[in-house]
């Protein structure tokens, strides 16, 4: 049982740093987006493209709506 908790406490510990890790990617992401987002707004990049569904979005950048 002991041996089982330290399986445990040791999985335990990976996942709090990858989720630590993952946490600090997706902040340092959500900052580069937002700032290549204001910039591809701003130069027109996008603009009046869509997708089959008719949706707009910006060429290249699925993610990031253009409206």
């Amino acid at each position: 049982m002991v041996a089982e908790m330290k399986v445990m406490e040791d999985e335990n510990r990976w996942l709090k740093k990858m989720f630590a890790e993952l946490s600090i990617q997706n902040e340092l992401m959500k900052e580069a987006l937002g700032k290549n987002e204001v910039a591809l707004i701003a130069s027109g990049v996008g603009r009046d493209s869509s997708d089959a569904k008719g949706s707009k979005c910006c060429t290249g950048l699925p993610y990031i709506r253009c409206e």
